[in-house]
């Protein structure tokens, strides 16, 4: 079983900032496996704070930021 990735589309952004040019990647990994791609995020913290699911790996811009096990919550990164 090789892990899933996954480019989140526009369509399925709720935010409209997210539709915008500009701002971040956000790469999140869940426990299951599955790893989403958001792009255009302008603010990863509270993006970040509201999917749903068990993270246990997030990469800002392509650089690792936070793994499950960091004392601070995956919110907090920025």
């Amino acid at each position: 079983m090789g892990e899933k990735v996954f480019r989140v589309p526009d369509q399925y952004r709720t935010n409209s900032l997210s539709l915008e040019p500009g701002g971040h990647e956000v790469s999140v990994t869940f426990a299951t496996g599955e790893t989403k791609i958001y792009d255009k995020v302008k603010k990863p913290g509270p993006y970040i704070k509201r999917l749903t699911g068990e993270i246990t790996l997030v990469l800002l811009d392509g650089k690792q930021v936070w793994q499950k096990g960091d004392t601070k919550k995956a919110w907090e990164i920025a």
